[in-house]
């Protein structure tokens, strides 16, 4: 199985991510990067994995690290599991399209002009991550992507 990224650049960091997921499923980053093996804790690094494979440029060795794991063969073992988790698990699929949703966001956030990172969502997904950016206390976030969109579309009609 290879482990292929989207060619998008992310400026989206391990930093944010392992937050993100934290915050989702409400486990401490310290349990996340332990060796605690309980379901909730295991569940938490898996995704970690995945976004930090989808989203950043580290190779698996450089995951390892993250974890203070022996072995890359860890990180594809997660990687693969996480697949079939997302695919089988309504709860897992829901914290997925969740956190990938607060990632977008802050993705589309990391630079002035953002909203070119949004080409591919539609108009109601981003009314949703900008709604999930104030549910999160991140008005600040929400009320400049508005202004923003704002923008775009009054030159597109003017």
């Amino acid at each position: 199985m290879r482990y292929k990224r989207e060619e998008t650049f992310y400026k989206v960091n391990v930093e944010d991510i392992l937050e993100i997921v934290s915050e989702e499923l409400d486990v401490g980053v310290n349990l996340i990067v332990s060796k605690h093996r309980t379901r909730r804790i295991v569940e938490a690094r898996m995704l970690v994995s995945y976004f930090l494979n989808k989203y950043t440029n580290m190779t698996l060795e450089q995951m390892t690290n993250v974890f203070s794991l022996k072995h890359h063969s860890a990180i594809m073992y997660y990687l693969s599991e996480i697949e079939n988790l997302i695919e089988s698990n309504g709860a897992i699929r829901r914290h997925h399209n969740d956190i990938d949703r607060k990632i977008k966001l802050i993705n589309g956030l990391s630079e002035k002009g953002c909203l070119s990172n949004f080409s591919g969502v539609t108009g109601e997904e981003f009314v949703e991550l900008v709604m999930d950016a104030v549910l999160d206390k991140q008005i600040w976030i929400a009320k400049e992507n508005l202004l923003l969109l704002w923008d775009v579309r009054f030159k597109q009609y003017s």
